[in-house]
């Protein structure tokens, strides 16, 4: 898509986070059959957007061809989804991310064909790489914007699958976003990536990489709970959305926000965080009154320990305590299911940061133990 010569004017850009029409939402949803529902508070607000976006985490399947695919953390969204989502007003929404091939090829074709029948853009997905990480163009208030995504999970990027994503690589993001700023006035990229609440070094490095190549905005998903935004070179880096539409009933990731953008002729970005709640039935509203407050005050810390520095010794100490029990489990998992070729594909996708965590969990673990017997021999 070319630069235009018309009029220009700023574009109002909400991104929010995943959406998950699963599990007791998603049985809540099939037995009221009332799909725009999740939607009923927050609607009013998102349908202000010249342009909605989010991550729709939940391919979309029939309940009976769902039931033949056995595992844990496989989650699908019914067919009326696409439409509910649009309906929301939604423009576009990401395709790449984890859950991509949960439930196989014709899932992901499913998908595709309902959201574009329900007149909702995607991006993300294809049949290779190359495919995969072909831009959305658009053009709205005579401004062009170019959309890229991106994603770090190893089942996504399987090239034995028929669809899959575009990895997280700097030199693919790099030069993806040169070139395609050469031809819009805006570039946005989608990183689905993050393990907790505090992005990891590395998701740091790419989003500031998607910045320094020519973008102006960066959003993230993945973890399901919210991280800081901080202002780098000109641009902005969400780097974690949390939740939008999703069953979760513990607080973390109930507490949530849009990211308000307005994007301008002269190719700057405003921003607001707008806090948001996600009630007892599953619904995102704008949050008011004290919670308000308490979410506000949270992603301001947030904010500021990225400023600090703070934010990548979080991440270290967040992660290292919890990384030997969270892999262990799956690993244990994937042994069961598919042998000892899990620990050789698990040590050929490990990246330094991964040998750090298990350092430190490793270290971590024996300094407790050591403090705890001090402390006994003590008594």
């Amino acid at each position: 898509m070319a630069k235009n010569n018309k009029q220009k004017k700023d574009i109002r850009f909400m991104a929010v986070g995943d959406m998950m029409f699963c599990c007791e939402l998603g049985e809540k949803l099939r037995a009221s059959n009332d799909y725009d529902f999740p939607f009923a508070k927050i609607r009013d607000f998102v349908s202000q957007a010249d342009f909605l976006y989010g991550n729709f985490e939940t391919m979309i399947t029939i309940k009976h061809q769902a039931e033949k695919f056995a595992g844990p953390g496989l989650f699908y969204a019914d067919p009326p989804a696409a439409q509910a989502v649009s309906k929301a007003h939604f423009n576009a929404v990401n395709l790449a991310h984890n859950h991509l091939y949960d439930f196989g090829a014709e899932a992901v074709e499913l998908t595709m064909q309902l959201l574009s029948d329900a007149g909702v853009m995607y991006h993300g997905v294809g049949r290779n790489a190359r495919e995969a990480q072909q831009p959305l163009e658009v053009e709205i208030n005579g401004l062009t914007l170019g959309m890229l995504s991106y994603c770090s999970a190893s089942t996504a990027i399987d090239k034995k699958h028929k669809y899959v994503v575009c990895p997280i690589d700097l030199g693919i993001i790099r030069k993806d976003v040169s070139e395609l700023s050469k031809r819009v006035d805006m570039v946005s990229v989608t990183l689905h990536e993050g393990e907790c609440s505090y992005p990891s070094p590395p998701h740091r490095r790419h989003a500031k990489t998607a910045i320094d190549a020519g973008a102006k905005l960066v959003i993230s998903h993945h973890p399901h709970i919210i991280n800081g935004v901080e202002e780098y070179n000109g641009g902005v880096i969400a780097y974690g959305l949390g939740n939008f539409v999703a069953y979760f009933t513990d607080e973390q990731y109930r507490q949530t926000f849009v990211l308000d953008c307005l994007l301008k002729p002269d190719r700057t970005i405003k921003y607001n965080i707008v806090p948001v709640w996600i009630n007892d039935h599953f619904q995102p509203e704008i949050a008011e009154g004290p919670r308000k407050g308490r979410i506000s005050t949270y992603i301001d810390e947030l904010c500021r320990k990225l400023y600090s520095g703070e934010s990548d010794r979080e991440y270290w100490h967040e992660m290292s305590s919890s990384f030997i029990g969270a892999n262990y489990r799956e690993i244990a998992r994937s042994l069961k299911a598919e042998g000892l070729s899990v620990i050789l594909r698990k040590i050929k996708r490990a990246r330094p940061h991964h040998f750090r965590l298990l350092l430190n969990s490793i270290f971590g673990k024996i300094l407790s133990k050591t403090q705890a017997k001090n402390k006994k021999e003590r008594i």
